[in-house]
């Protein structure tokens, strides 16, 4: 694998990307569990801008263990930049477990902001929202949801929270809630 991993880079700094791709897609025919090769697939595949092929690149890449974020994150947004709605749905709901750290939901509520546009994902975000298991998480979905066009939502989820005085404790929670209003 590390073999094919630096020949094709080698055939790229040629610019020999056609090449590249051939080496890396016959090699990871034989080896489908090669996590780098595929990353690497997938990351030629995202530069040309062929979405359908850096999604069908990730998801065979998000298939091989250990569980990876970034790899995951790639998923999602080539899903949702081919218009494959359902895997970046379920790449997402890989991410957005209820303990999830409030920057990893940051990270694919960007993804949804800038590639998916329909009001399903403000449905997700507010049904994601209900099972998180912070007020940091909550916190987050209601920032997403008052920014894109649900801030009725946003208030419901901070309204709990926010409130005075004014307290470290409670000023970001303050914060979503008057930019919601």
């Amino acid at each position: 694998p590390g073999g094919t991993i630096i020949k094709a880079r080698a055939l790229l700094g040629l610019n020999r990307e056609d090449e590249a791709l051939d080496v890396l897609t016959k090699h990871v025919r034989v080896q489908p569990s090669d996590a780098g090769s595929l990353e690497l697939l997938t990351r030629i595949y995202v530069r040309r801008g062929d979405w359908a092929s850096a999604t069908d690149a990730a998801r065979r890449l998000n298939a091989v263990p250990p569980f990876n974020r970034n790899n995951t994150l790639l998923l999602a947004e080539a899903a949702f930049r081919s218009g494959n709605v359902g895997v970046g749905r379920a790449a997402s709901a890989r991410l957005l477990q209820s303990n999830v750290k409030a920057n990893d939901i940051l990270a694919v509520l960007q993804i949804w902001a800038d590639y998916w546009q329909s009001p399903q994902r403000l449905q997700d975000a507010k049904s994601f929202a209900s099972s998180a298991a912070g007020t940091d998480q909550r916190l987050v979905y209601a920032a997403f949801l008052s920014r894109e066009g649900s801030p009725a939502d946003a208030v419901r989820l901070t309204a709990a929270n926010a409130g005075l005085p004014v307290v470290a404790e409670n000023a970001e929670a303050n914060a979503v809630l008057a930019d919601a209003l």
